[in-house]
């Protein structure tokens, strides 16, 4: 048993690469099979994907030169990349868009318009919204609030306990008043402890002036009592000497008065005892008169020892005398700083630190105050409940050059297809729409409405080819010109000439993009060789198509 399978295959080829693609579905959905010449299969997923290149929607964007742009959703500024779904409404119009009174820019679903102005200003600017910043949602702005409130509430707890232990009782604007009384005491005892303090200072150093006299005198004590020892040593010795020589000398005499003694043993005189030192030997009186002389000198040495004794004792005493008189000098400054000034700066000093004290303390009950006083005005800021959420403000379209251009190309379309009473076609920014001759094309019946849909579409079209946007280079346009078959009552001067003008205009067109209209009529005869025209029919001859034998034949024309 053989089953029939139902494909579509649609060919692609690009500009000015000439790439050819063949993209290979099944009419029941799901995925694709992208086939190129010289390159393997590729299966391409049905849903788009941020970021991955093997669906459907992202390979007709690289095609197109679209992959990547980032477009804005909603007035908060949030963003996403691109998708193919965002480009199609403004390539691709069916039988109920082309005759609708909304902008050809917008698909008519509030939900989409601000996508769908971003795409289009993408088309006129070829900037993208990578660089809007987004602002919080509603939800997390008021989660956020919610927070910051309990953070604010403990802090209100907390500073509220601070001040039930500062317990002052008193308002700020009482601390306020004690603040400066305790500012002006504070200068009171400052400028007395100075003055204390200057006096002090004037005792001390004269104190200290004389305790630096006190120590020199006390080291000149030192070096003159030693001096004292060192001269009574000295004539100690001095009188040791000369009792010695006196000795010595009074030893002579004697021994010169005494008889000569001859040796006991032999009975000789001692002269012959000592052969060798005879001559040498002293006479006991010579002896005697050596000690008087040298006895003297020692005199006269120790009555200058003894005179140097006295002024040096002399010396002492003077000192000794000044350096107790100097200490009681010392004793009566201590005195009087303990007395006088010691007790008066110790009473200022606890004046003023128990001011200080006092005025930390206000000052501190103070602060509390502020930060409470701020604290509640920050809660009541986040705590309205009617506090709406800031608006982004971006451009909606894109600058007034720009829609000007785009406006003078739907001109030129209109006027190759010889539009009746056309004047000027100006951009209307408030309705995203186009204004002929000074009237909204909304206000127009549906078959001006389908005609100018198109001229729309496809003066997008040659805007972004001749500026070098980005844009797919093709549109597909059903059934704009059958309306008229029933014209309304101001289409009354649109006749069979303008239809044609349309056929005949775009197909002089060559290289400014593909443009496939489906059509119910057929299209003029007498029309050049360069358009494509097939004709789907339900008869035996011709191409069928998809269309059932029963349904009327529709034309395609593809300049």
């Amino acid at each position: 048993m053989t089953y029939n399978r139902t494909l579509l295959i649609l060919g692609i080829k690009t500009k000015p690469q000439g790439i050819e693609y063949a993209i290979q579905r099944s009419l029941h959905g799901g995925g694709a099979t992208l086939s190129s010449p010289g390159n393997p299969d590729r299966i391409l997923g049905e849903k788009h994907q941020a970021g991955n290149d093997d669906t459907i929607s992202n390979f007709f964007l690289s095609v197109c030169g679209l992959n990547g742009p980032i477009v804005r959703k909603n007035n908060q500024g949030v963003t996403r990349q691109i998708s193919f779904r965002d480009v199609a409404h403004l390539i691709v119009v069916d039988e109920q868009e082309v005759i609708r009174k909304h902008s050809p820019v917008r698909s008519g679903e509030t939900i989409h318009t601000t996508v769908e102005d971003s795409v289009f200003r993408l088309f006129l600017t070829g900037i993208d919204d990578g660089s809007v910043v987004a602002l919080p949602k509603k939800s997390i702005i008021a989660a956020e609030s919610k927070g910051k409130i309990e953070i604010i509430d403990l802090l209100i707890g907390q500073v509220r306990e601070s001040l039930e232990k500062v317990n002052m009782g008193l308002d700020p604007i009482e601390i306020e008043n004690r603040l400066k009384k305790i500012d002006a005491d504070i200068n009171t005892s400052l400028a007395i402890v100075n003055t204390e303090e200057r006096g002090a200072s004037r005792i001390e150093e004269r104190r200290e002036s004389v305790w630096k006299e006190v120590r020199q005198k006390e080291s000149r004590l030192a070096v003159l009592s030693e001096l004292q020892e060192r001269f009574l040593l000295l004539k100690d010795q001095y009188v040791s000497d000369l009792r010695r020589l006196q000795a010595i000398a009074e030893a002579g005499v004697r021994l010169n008065q005494m008889d000569q003694i001859r040796c006991p043993v032999c009975g000789s005189e001692a002269k012959y005892h000592e052969h060798d030192y005879q001559d040498q030997s002293v006479a006991p009186d010579t002896i005697a008169q050596a000690c008087a002389i040298e006895a003297e000198q020692l005199q006269l040495l120790l009555g200058d020892l003894d005179q140097t004794i006295s002024h040096n004792a002399m010396e002492l005493l003077s000192i000794s005398e000044e350096v107790v008189l100097k200490k009681r000098n010392l004793q009566l400054a201590e005195n009087e700083l303990k007395s006088n000034y010691k007790p008066r700066l110790n009473i200022a000093l606890a004046h003023l630190q128990e001011a200080r004290s006092l005025q930390a303390q206000l000052r501190s009950a103070f602060n509390l105050h502020e930060r409470l006083n701020a604290l509640n005005t920050l809660r009541s800021q986040f705590g309205k409940t009617d506090k709406k959420i800031p608006k982004s403000t971006f451009i909606s379209v894109a600058g007034a050059s720009q829609t000007e251009e785009l406006a003078l190309k739907i001109e030129e379309v209109l006027r190759g297809w010889q539009f009746p009473g056309l004047q000027r076609v100006t951009f209307n920014e408030a309705d995203q729409d186009i204004l002929i001759s000074g009237r909204r094309r909304s206000d127009h019946g549906k078959g001006v409405r389908a005609i100018t849909h198109a001229a729309f579409t496809i003066g997008l079209m040659y805007y972004c080819i001749d500026k070098l946007m980005p844009h797919p280079g093709v549109v597909v346009i059903d059934s704009p010109l059958v309306v008229y078959r029933e014209p309304d009552t101001d289409e009354a001067g649109f006749s069979r000439t303008l239809k044609d003008m349309v056929y005949s205009f775009l197909a002089s067109q060559e290289n400014r993009g593909q443009i496939i209209l489906l059509e119910n009529e057929d299209p003029p005869a007498e029309l050049p060789d360069s358009p494509t025209i097939i004709r789907f029919t339900g008869a035996p001859h011709g191409r069928s198509g998809f269309i059932p034998p029963t349904k009327k034949a529709n034309t395609e024309i593809k300049p």
